[in-house]
């Protein structure tokens, strides 16, 4: 079912003009929180506006229990706020937010209506619909089309993004192995109807950073995301334990918040800061990364992780599960180990299993050489592949794609008349 993509790269070409009279394109996210899919939200949007996009975001709000911090939203951008749309399910809620997003979409009258995140894909791509707008995108960043939920609501679920596909004239996905779960393996959308765009990210700090020495005694290893479920917050604790118990030189950094933050307190007081300490939110990423030597990360699920990119283009290696789009951030031929590893030229894959992350941590114990080593290899992978400019070129060449199949862009503006 695989299909072979281009993944676009830095545009180097001469910039096309702005579209004549601009282009008014309406932005949903469901919540603009310290992650991946609002760092790409912020990003694109300043991009857009370089290249001549009137834009506009629409956002939902965080709930109290996720352990949240907003994230900055665009200064340039009409920032429009909808109340009954957020994370948790809610069918009263989230019908007031479809009939809400339908307002705002009759008002604003965008040309385009882009949706980023779940559940601001259904109720965006919904209330568009209604409101007739003329092209409508959504973009997959991970997906929960199977390992959130129960059986019968996966069903369902996957029911209602294939019903979606059927009203999205573009679905953006920003891996090549979204692309094979999400429409191969689950059934939605046509493969004419995907395109690959990595993410787009300012590594400018990172990449200014020294790289870990060589002759440093204790290996640092950091964590960094959200405190959920899903990230495998017990099997990273586990493998902290286990390192405890075995005394390896090994420090833990843990940034991040969220639900699952009393099992990190508790890990933290039992075990000490010589074998692990929380920074909480880390709102500077370059700031918590000079301090690792690696990254590790645990998760059951991913799109693609953005301080995994942080980390590379920090010069520092990384050891994950195979979750995701992960498995499309390393490069080079695989060299399998025992435990489960799977060592490249960024980082090494491993299956979630706590002897295979100490497995992987002492042999960087024991080949310090490595970790300069790999890191230069990643820092070399990241830096044109993560570009803000890039996602800017990609989505404005989709963009111009989509609004020349529905003919001209005065065309596009009578259908609002």
């Amino acid at each position: 079912m695989s299909k072979q993509f281009e993944v676009f790269m830095l545009d180097v070409t001469p910039r096309r003009p702005p579209l004549a009279g601009g282009v008014k394109v309406m932005r949903f996210i469901t919540r603009m929180n310290l992650g991946g899919p609002a760092l790409q939200v912020a990003v694109l949007s300043d991009q857009l506006e370089r290249r001549g996009y009137e834009s506009v975001l629409v956002t939902g709000v965080c709930e109290p229990n996720e352990g949240d911090l907003p994230a900055p939203v665009p200064t340039t951008t009409t920032v429009i706020t909808l109340d009954q749309l957020s994370r948790s399910i809610s069918p009263v809620r989230d019908l007031l937010s479809i009939l809400a997003a339908y307002r705002i979409i009759r008002r604003e009258r965008p040309v385009i209506v882009h949706t980023e995140t779940a559940k601001a894909g259904t109720v965006g791509r919904v209330a568009a619909f209604l409101a007739g707008t003329p092209v409508v995108l959504h973009t997959y960043h991970g997906n929960s089309l199977s390992g959130y939920f129960s059986p019968v609501t996966n069903y369902i679920i996957r029911g209602i993004e294939r019903l979606l596909a059927k009203v999205t004239d573009r679905i953006c996905v920003i891996c090549n192995q979204q692309f094979d779960e999400i429409h191969g393996q689950f059934g939605v959308g046509n493969a004419s109807q995907f395109s690959v765009v990595p993410l787009g990210i300012d590594l400018s700090r990172e990449l200014d950073l020294h790289a870990p020495k060589e002759d440093e005694t204790v290996l640092t290893a950091g964590w960094l995301g959200r405190l959920v479920d899903v990230k495998r917050i017990s099997l990273l604790l586990s493998v902290i334990e286990r390192a405890a118990e075995m005394d390896l030189p090994v420090r833990f950094i843990i940034g991040g918040d969220g639900p699952q933050r009393d099992l990190v307190s508790e890990a933290v007081s039992r075990l000490g800061p010589r074998f692990v300490t929380w920074a909480g939110w880390e709102t500077d990423p370059a700031s918590f990364l000079m301090r690792c030597d690696v990254l590790v990360q645990t998760s059951r699920n991913e799109g693609t992780p953005v301080a995994l990119i942080q980390g590379m283009a920090a010069g520092r290696p990384f050891v994950s599960t195979p979750a995701g789009g992960v498995v499309d951030l390393v490069y080079g031929a695989g060299d399998s180990a025992s435990k489960g590893a799977t060592w490249y030229a960024n980082g090494v894959l491993v299956e979630p299993t706590v002897d295979g992350f100490i497995h992987v941590l002492q042999r960087f114990l024991q080949h310090r050489a490595l970790i300069p080593e790999m890191g230069a290899a990643a820092r070399e992978f990241v830096a044109s592949r993560f570009q803000p400019d890039r996602l800017g070129a990609d989505m404005d060449r989709i963009y111009r794609e989509l609004l020349e199949e529905h003919s001209t862009f005065q065309q596009q503006r009578l259908v609002w008349r």
